[in-house]
């Protein structure tokens, strides 16, 4: 009403009006496309590194990289060690990081680049089949700037599925892909990471939970003392406290402690998930059998 107003008093030309609707009709697509999740693609310019063990597999992806120009490439490495000092130096926006990298597990050391650079998002790749994560044990401060370049860590599959694709995820990866994930799917988890979004190929998805599932209970066999590991038991069986005390020779007091234990360490929020939890997990192996005979153990 505003325009016609100026229009019929002859302050805008219908040429002037035909502009200004372009130019809102642009603003209004651009809001379209940040709300609908497009936005990545009006990433200017994404700056990245690679870290791949392979030569051949780092020049592949860097001319990849290349065939776009919306990504500038800052520079390759072949090493965790190597990683490190160029994430350093040039603070890129990308990491694309392959998890076989020599010097230690490129999963586990993904915590530690990021405390170097927390701007930086990473996109990890892992084989799609037959990969073993060799993440290890106590990796909570891993010096990923003064470790030697070979593979003597101690290792341990994180699931029975040999991938590391739960722990690349659980150590702060914002994008899990397979090795063998095509251009179009590549090029959208790098731009959608770049904006800020985490992204999971959907073939993956049920791997990232079945991993994670195992490693919580991998952990729960050795967070629980021997007795909390019997309480667990009893309680997926359906007893009550009382009962637990009876088969275990305790106090119903000692009971409750045993269960409060359990809930914090495990970090769950009632009974009912303590039994769903070993229930499904299994992640006492033997110990079930040895709540038969709990009445003769130590208190």
């Amino acid at each position: 009403m505003v325009l016609m107003h100026y229009h019929q008093r002859g302050r805008w030309t219908a040429h002037q009006i035909r502009v200004y609707n372009l130019v809102w009709d642009f603003f209004q697509y651009l809001i379209w496309l940040s709300s609908s999740g497009k936005a990545e693609n009006l990433v200017s310019s994404i700056a990245c590194v690679v870290a791949d063990s392979q030569q051949l597999n780092r020049e592949g992806l860097l001319a990849l990289l290349r065939t776009q120009p919306q990504f500038r490439v800052l520079g390759v490495a072949g090493t965790v060690r190597e990683t490190a000092a160029l994430i350093e130096q040039r603070r890129p926006d990308l990491l694309v990081l392959d998890t076989r990298l020599p010097g230690t597990n490129g999963a586990s050391a993904i915590e530690a680049i990021l405390k170097l650079s927390p701007g930086t998002r990473i996109l990890a790749l892992v084989d799609e089949l037959g990969q073993d994560c060799q993440a290890p044990r106590n990796h909570d401060n891993v010096d990923i700037t003064g470790i030697a370049d070979n593979d003597e860590e101690d290792q341990f599959p994180c699931c029975d599925e040999l991938d590391c694709i739960g722990q690349a995820l659980a150590n702060g990866a914002h994008a899990v892909l397979p090795r063998s994930v095509g251009r179009v799917s590549f090029f959208r988890a790098a731009r959608a990471v770049a904006a800020n979004r985490p992204w999971f190929a959907a073939e993956s998805v049920h791997r990232i939970a079945g991993c994670l599932v195992h490693r919580r209970s991998t952990d729960a066999a050795h967070v629980l003392s021997s007795r909390e590991r019997q309480v667990a038991i009893l309680v997926a069986d359906g007893l009550c406290n009382k009962e637990i005390g009876v088969r275990l020779d305790i106090q119903n007091s000692t009971v409750k402690k045993h269960i409060g234990h359990i809930l914090a360490k495990l970090h769950l929020r009632d009974r009912l998930q303590v039994g769903l939890f070993v229930s499904r997990a299994h992640p006492f192996g033997d110990d079930t059998a040895s709540t038969a005979d709990a009445s003769t153990s130590p208190k």
